[in-house]
């Protein structure tokens, strides 16, 4: 693997640990609906 694909892949993962972060709790506590998901992962975003 190259460090373009090593360095993309490490911002890719580190942006959706942040989506999951943000989202996991607000699915858990029923704050939002899986329907609402998209929408606020790109507020995250």
């Amino acid at each position: 693997m190259n460090a373009s694909r090593i360095t993309k892949s490490t911002a890719e993962e580190a942006s959706l640990a942040a989506i999951c972060d943000a989202l996991l709790p607000k699915l858990l506590s029923g704050e939002i609906r899986m329907r609402n998901v998209e929408r606020f992962g790109e507020e995250v975003l």
